[in-house]
């Protein structure tokens, strides 16, 4: 009796191998993030500058633990589509190889803004739970518009949040050309 109860039961986790857990989804703006936009604005369908350095390296790591999801005002025109998925197919080629291949080939690519866990963009405010006053939201920059240092890798600033991880290449090199700030927002 014992022998058919335990065979059910085996050939139930054969059969129905356990769900595995969802992975956590970032949503990655394309301009300001990846592409590095030094250029400002040409056009939807153009996407000519470098990458923001690190970015490939980092897109090629971050696909391995998560669901990456990347938009951009780009996505809602076909045009827009085809100029990011063609920058980034290349760039990925021609810094990571192979794996930046199997890298594009996981990534996500909605139309709009998509359902995060975290949303990573040069354009965003980061809400804890303040509202930023008028002349606040008037004197925003994205981070490569911005003067001064920039905080080094793991640095804790502004409500004792760590503003990067030590791992990211571009944080590290920007640290290093502006030397080390702890305290940029107050």
């Amino acid at each position: 009796m014992f022998k058919k109860i335990f065979d059910k039961l085996k050939g139930l986790t054969t059969k129905n191998p356990p769900a595995k857990r969802p992975r956590l989804t970032i949503a990655v703006d394309f301009d300001g993030v990846l592409h590095s936009y030094s250029s400002g604005w040409q056009g939807v369908g153009v996407a000519s500058d470098p990458p923001v350095p690190g970015a490939m390296a980092w897109l090629c790591a971050a696909v391995n633990e998560f669901d990456v999801a990347i938009y951009s005002s780009r996505s809602a025109s076909i045009r827009g589509q085809i100029a990011m998925r063609r920058w980034l197919q290349e760039h990925l080629a021609k810094e990571r190889g192979q794996e930046g291949l199997d890298t594009y080939d996981m990534i996500r690519w909605p139309v709009t803004k998509p359902s995060a866990f975290l949303t990573i963009d040069d354009r965003a405010h980061c809400f804890e739970g303040v509202f930023p006053d008028a002349k606040e939201i008037r004197a925003f920059k994205p981070w490569n518009k911005r003067q001064g240092p920039m905080p080094a890798p793991g640095v804790v600033a502004h409500g004792g949040h760590q503003l990067f991880g030590a791992d990211f290449p571009g944080v590290v090199q920007r640290a290093q050309k502006f030397g080390n700030a702890v305290d940029l927002i107050d």
